[in-house]
């Protein structure tokens, strides 16, 4: 991974995570988590379902990392 890591691709942090990077991690939270809290608490209205949400959508994506495919369309979609 570079130094600079908000030049780094979704699609490297996600193959840094199926390494165990926890930084690449840390790095796709902080690009992402608000969108999906958003979407969360629009749709449930609740702020504690939107952060449980934003949760196991993050522990999912530690253990599945290695099912994402870039091809088949961006990470944020």
């Amino acid at each position: 991974m570079t130094t600079d890591v908000e030049a780094v691709p979704d699609a490297e942090l996600v193959m840094a995570v199926t390494r165990g990077d926890t930084a690449a991690l840390a790095v796709l939270y902080d690009r992402h988590a608000a969108v999906v809290y958003r979407a969360a608490f629009r749709r449930s209205g609740d702020r504690q379902l939107a952060e449980e949400v934003v949760q196991d959508v993050w522990l999912t994506l530690w253990d599945r990392a290695a099912m994402f495919d870039p091809g088949q369309g961006s990470l944020a979609g």
